[in-house]
């Protein structure tokens, strides 16, 4: 039958029908480098970095020439969410420069993503936004422009133009935000609007550079096991409950966390507290406790922001909002139909009415729409289009 296999009595050695014409060299969404079948591997403990289970080295198994503890399982590895399909073989391998900037002299580098001015490495201590993740800039050493308002986190210039990640076989490209966007794009991996840097690939895949930067996940304070991208079937996160999700996976219990909550910032600055608020783990609790922004109760046992010198718990999606992503400033147009979008940061003493919703607008970004003579307020990016497509459609 199929599954009888084939012997070599001389080397003892079987082989499945289906593991005779497996490919010798490939190239897979979990490494950098090509890797190569081989049998046996070397002697040691071995873990598959795809499914995170242990390898017997004795049996067949692809390795990189190059990362010596780098392994998958043969059929890990020729799994269709994994590797492209091409046998590499004999393909010249190109090398492929995927630094993003050239060093000028020390401290001074001219990116490729803002060629005008060269960008100087500074300390931190005053609060902009970077124009790569648009996450605000404190404390951190950072980039800025010479002559001009541009900033990048240092991680953030140094964001490979390449790379590989998980959720695609193919390789993504690293591509630059617009101040001003005639398009608005979604992060295949948590959904957030994404104004800054992204990776993609064609029209198939985008990723913001958090969620692509993402393969693992490690935070003892929140699971004391590490998570991984074993799969691409969709689970539920139990962060924050959402279903129908790419998930990140603990091997060795039932724990599963979305992009959208494995990539929150651990500590965030809000209007509603002096200090740094903290991302909390969810415990039982005895007691009820309320939102300090929209002042609903909270489920204590899910995740949430707190104020350890202040005591304050807030919602996680009150203090983030949906603008994470969103550098404050950017601009969306469409001059076909006349419309022009604008986040503004909602920082003044009384909130603005939303006016799609009619309620307080209490994230941290609002979102001003001007479309012919109408222009308004809203609350999120959910209420902005409704808003446009009802203007647009009435």
């Amino acid at each position: 039958g199929e599954r009888n296999p084939y012997v070599c009595l001389p080397c003892s050695l079987m082989f499945h029908y289906d593991c005779i014409d497996l490919p010798h060299v490939i190239s897979i969404n979990r490494h950098d480098h090509r890797i190569s079948h081989r049998y046996p591997l070397t002697p040691g403990d071995r873990v598959c970095e795809v499914c995170r289970q242990d390898i017997t080295w004795r049996y067949g198994a692809y390795s990189c020439n190059k990362c010596p503890d780098f392994s998958v399982h043969s059929l890990c590895a020729t799994r269709n969410d994994v590797w492209d399909g091409i046998e590499l073989e004999g393909v010249h391998e190109e090398d492929v420069d995927t630094t993003p900037f050239k060093e000028i002299e020390e401290g001074v580098i001219n990116h490729i993503f803002h060629k005008e001015h060269n960008l100087l490495l500074s300390d931190g201590g005053q609060v902009i936004h970077c124009q790569g993740c648009a996450h605000p800039i404190s404390s951190e050493k950072h980039y800025k422009c010479m002559v001009c308002d541009f900033f990048l986190h240092k991680k953030c210039a140094n964001l490979p133009l390449r790379k590989r990640h998980g959720l695609s076989t193919h390789i993504l490209s690293l591509h630059p935000g617009k101040e001003n966007s005639d398009r608005l794009f979604d992060c295949d991996a948590c959904g957030r609007v994404v104004s800054g840097f992204r990776y993609e690939y064609g029209d198939k895949i985008v990723l913001d550079v958090d969620c692509a930067s993402l393969s693992w996940f490690r935070n003892p304070k929140r699971h004391p096991h590490a998570l991984f991208l074993t799969t691409l079937d969709k689970g539920t996160c139990v962060a924050c409950d959402k279903t129908d999700v790419y998930v990140l996976n603990c091997v060795e219990c039932k724990y599963s966390l979305c992009f959208k909550c494995a990539t929150l910032p651990e500590a965030i600055k809000h209007r509603c507290d002096d200090h740094f608020l903290v991302l909390s783990r969810g415990e039982k609790a005895a007691y009820k406790y309320w939102c300090t922004v929209c002042e609903a109760e909270t489920n204590s046992e899910k995740w949430f922001y707190t104020c350890h010198d202040c005591g304050i718990m807030c919602h996680v999606d009150c203090v983030i909002g949906d603008s994470l992503n969103i550098k404050p400033g950017f601009t969306f147009m469409d001059e076909v139909k006349g419309l022009k979008m604008e986040a503004v940061l909602n920082d003044n003493n009384s909130r603005p009415l939303c006016s799609t919703c009619g309620s307080r607008c209490r994230f941290p970004m609002v979102y001003n729409l001007s479309i012919n003579t109408y222009e308004g307020f809203h609350c999120s990016i959910e209420c902005l289009l409704n808003a446009a497509e009802n203007i647009l459609l009435g």
